[in-house]
């Protein structure tokens, strides 16, 4: 904003040291002011900060879509300080899940030794935190966890091809956590590329032939040697690290020190 005001000056001063006639100086003031006020909101755009956002998570993850949700409140926030780049990493809390999936009280219970009672608080006490940033959970006696790896493939492929990366991954965050859909299975991560916009053949094609797999286990390591052994994890202009899911006010108190940097 500085510097385009600066070159309006310049060139009003410009404009006063030539030998027009005071009719002409004015329409060159007028044309001239006209396009400068034109372009304030395009330069301010152009002003923002930059800030690129990694993140590390896992469909299975209820806290990764808690925690996203927050983080969208906090940008949402800085909207015209900030522009946002977004982009996900695979991280597999079930790797060896068979397809059928297991059941999420059985899972708990046998990871964690947690009793029925213990997962029912803790799936009210997720549910209540999710309503808060608009997220709905579906929790039953019979919510299933499912093997993701299919799922990272199409998100790491529209991330590849679009700018729907982050509508994909909330969108098969919704699939399972909403409707409890499988969330391994191709027809319902089809049907998730579908109701995005992206080419839902293309889609298929890659889930059938494995496309990404060698791809993406090969991030899978590069993660896990970076240290990151839990999800959701969070790092801003590869510097700043948030690991955690984190509220909407250790997220906003994050984009504001950059943005101050």
């Amino acid at each position: 904003m500085f510097l385009a005001e600066f070159h309006y000056k310049s060139a009003k001063s410009k404009i006063k040291e030539t030998n027009y006639s005071s009719a002409q100086k004015y329409l060159l003031y007028f044309l001239y002011s006209s396009i400068y006020f034109n372009k304030i909101d395009e330069l301010g755009e152009i002003m923002k900060k930059r800030i690129k956002i990694d993140i590390v998570s896992d469909i299975m993850c209820p806290w990764c879509i808690v925690g996203f949700n927050r983080l969208k409140k906090a940008m949402a926030k800085f909207e015209d300080k900030a522009e946002f780049e977004i982009h996900w990493h695979p991280f597999e809390l079930a790797p060896r899940m068979a397809d059928e999936g297991q059941l999420v009280y059985e899972r708990l219970a046998e990871k964690y030794s947690m009793t029925p009672e213990q997962i029912l608080a803790t799936h009210n006490e997720i549910t209540s935190m999710a309503a808060e940033v608009g997220f709905q959970f579906n929790y039953s006696r019979e919510s299933r966890m499912y093997n993701t790896f299919n799922a990272h493939q199409i998100i790491h492929w529209a991330g590849e091809v679009s700018d729907q990366q982050s509508a994909i991954k909330e969108a098969i965050f919704e699939a399972h956590f909403t409707k409890n859909l499988n969330v391994s299975k191709i027809d319902v991560l089809v049907d998730v590329v579908k109701s995005v916009g992206l080419d839902e053949k293309e889609a298929r094609k890659i889930l059938e032939e494995q496309t990404y797999a060698k791809e993406l286990r090969k991030i899978e390591r590069e993660i896990k040697k970076a240290g990151i052994k839990s999800v959701p994890s969070y790092k801003f202009n590869d510097e700043h690290k948030i690991e955690s899911s984190g509220s909407v006010e250790i997220f906003s108190d994050m984009i504001e020190k950059i943005i101050a940097e």
